[in-house]
């Protein structure tokens, strides 16, 4: 079972190499792989290998050379094992296990970027897991120490440090880091033996320690919060937590209901929402999307754009079911992508930059397939 939770944990991380861009819409077809989103930014692997990105290019996020949105997927990279997409920014893990970035902010390269940078740059060696929100990345080691750089107002780096200066070159903050979840203030990080810590702001009780919420309380090291975890994402004030027997517990901002408890109340402990969940997203916006052990697909929380998929522009409170056969999920802001069982790709929600993949513009409030060849 848990060999099933660590491929379905990967809903923010993909595929990549140095490659041109190139037109997908002709040759033979092919399936997608997995998927993940940034704020209004797509990426998606297909069975070669390969990184295709799309949808709003302004900070160079996509890596394809240039600062212009895309409306249909564009090759990329190629011989990557993982990629995180932050806001503004793209982080990838090739095959040999060197970590490469691109687009605008902290890089990891001892620099913070005004300037887009749009083509991949080699940042440091032998890495097994990245996550970007943008402002702070994280990163595991193959002998599972934990890394990090970026922004450190809220202490989201996890180094104790009293000034929470911001940092643009990786440092060692803990050992023993098996997964690691970058929120937009705090950070989430299961350790080896199962247990869950969680360090950064703690405005909306997104800590889940149960302790006083608001600007004030930041956590500037790790606070242990619960035990025997094998998922986790930190989203942008709440965190969402999946335990070993399949059971969703989440915490932290609930403004549009996206704890998933009935209720708009801020929560700072874990309270338990649903069962047999074997895969999530939480993504940048505030909306949440999980993946029942039967392959079934459930959303709720913001629905403006249709992100959702039910339908409607109606806001959900509590898990509703939106699809079946559901291998791999990714959120964005305003949309949402999946990946079937059977390796096709579809899409759904706001589309103002392109993020849908489908050539245009318009909106969608239920699924659609985005077929893409070779």
């Amino acid at each position: 079972m848990k060999k099933r939770f660590m491929a379905l944990i990967l809903t923010g991380i993909i595929i990549t190499s140095l490659a041109a861009c190139a037109d997908p819409n002709a040759g033979e077809q092919f399936t997608w792989t997995a998927v993940a989103t940034s704020g209004f930014s797509s990426f998606a692997i297909r069975s070669d290998g390969t990184l295709w990105a799309w949808g709003n290019n302004e900070d160079g996020q996509l890596g394809d050379g240039t600062t212009r949105n895309r409306h249909r997927p564009v090759r990329i990279l190629d011989d990557v094992t993982a990629v995180s997409a932050g806001y503004g920014n793209t982080m990838a893990i090739r095959g040999d296990g060197s970590l490469w970035a691109w687009g605008r902010g902290s890089l990891g390269d001892g620099e913070y970027h005004f300037t887009a940078v749009t083509r991949p740059a080699r940042i440091m060696e032998d890495v097994i897991a990245v996550s970007a929100d943008g402002l702070h990345t994280m990163v595991i080691i193959s002998n599972n120490s934990l890394w990090a750089w970026g922004v450190n107002r809220q202490g989201q780096l996890g180094n104790g440090a009293p000034e929470r200066r911001s940092l643009f070159s990786p440092i060692h903050v803990w050992d023993d880091v098996a997964m690691v979840s970058a929120g937009s203030q705090h950070t989430a990080a299961i350790r080896t033996d199962g247990s869950l810590w969680t360090w950064g702001s703690n405005r909306t009780g997104q800590i889940g320690d149960g302790g006083e919420v608001g600007h004030q309380h930041i956590r500037t090291t790790p606070v242990w919060i619960m035990d025997d975890v094998v998922l986790v994402h930190a989203g942008h004030a709440e965190t969402i937590a999946v335990s070993g027997n399949g059971n969703l517990w989440a915490w932290g901002e609930n403004r549009r209901g996206q704890l998933g408890d009935s209720t708009t109340e801020h929560r700072n402990s874990p309270i338990e929402i649903m069962d047999d969940i074997i895969g999530l997203s939480v993504g940048t916006g505030e909306h949440r999307m999980v993946i029942k052990s039967d392959g079934s697909l459930w959303g709720w929380g913001h629905n403006n754009n249709g992100q959702l998929g039910d339908g409607t522009t109606v806001d959900q409170h509590s898990p509703i079911k939106i699809m079946e056969d559901v291998a791999s999920v990714a959120t964005g802001f305003y949309h949402t992508i999946v990946i079937m069982t059977d390796g096709s790709m579809w899409v759904w929600g706001r589309n103002n930059y392109g993020q849908l993949g489908n050539g245009t513009l318009e909106n969608q409030l239920t699924p659609i397939e985005i077929s893409v060849r070779r």
